[in-house]
């Protein structure tokens, strides 16, 4: 079935701590997953927060961000690259799926 959605990327970004059994990662999967049967994309990217953590931004990334690219030196650019990452993913994207988990502590 073809809904007239030109899908190519599904980002699908995993934020539960707990690795087996979490009920949000379960529904997600399958979403995904017959989502991608529906709309056939050509590339599904996990992000695992749980396995892989984005670090916090540093002060070195903060005044790397600043500079013209041109201006970067080595290490500047290395502090942003994994923000760059990020970020191409994210406009890539034609489908985001986030798994966050839902606690109750009541």
């Amino acid at each position: 079935m073809n809904w007239g959605i030109n899908m190519k990327n599904i980002l699908y970004i995993q934020c539960s701590p707990k690795t087996a059994g979490s009920h949000s990662g379960q529904f997600a999967q399958e979403f995904v997953k017959g989502l991608s049967k529906a709309l056939p994309a050509k590339n599904v990217v996990l992000r695992d927060l749980s396995n892989a953590p984005i670090p916090h931004v540093s002060s070195q990334h903060t005044l790397a961000s600043e500079k013209q690219e041109s201006m970067r030196n080595a290490a500047e650019q290395e502090a942003l690259q994994l923000s760059e990452t990020l970020i191409a993913e994210l406009e890539a994207t034609n489908v985001l799926v986030i798994a966050t988990p839902m606690h109750n502590y009541t």
